[in-house]
């Protein structure tokens, strides 16, 4: 791949905060074929439940994009996505 670039927004409110990602993988060429462009859409939200709890969630990979075969053998690069679209989430308390 001959760029990469990443750009993100968040939004707050007083308990929450809500983000927006996107990565971007130009085309270019792996040592066995060409490989296309590709762009990953990630979602995150986050709310203060109190002091000391926080919720957080989100959803990576929204389009589901299917990871590129760099390799001609079904061997991953790693700059790629490879678990598909997924759902997290999260909780953090201070004492």
């Amino acid at each position: 791949m001959k760029w990469r670039g990443l750009a993100s927004a968040m939004w707050y409110g007083s308990d929450w905060e809500a983000g927006l990602e996107a990565q971007y993988l130009s085309e270019g060429e792996s040592a066995y074929k060409p490989v296309g462009a590709v762009t990953y859409v990630n979602l995150k939200a986050g709310w203060d439940l109190s002091d000391s709890l926080r919720l957080s969630t989100g959803i990576d990979n929204v389009g589901n994009v299917e990871p590129e075969d760099t390799s001609g053998y079904n061997d991953w690069n790693s700059s790629y996505d490879f678990k598909g679209r997924y759902f997290w989430a999260g909780a953090s308390y201070q004492f």
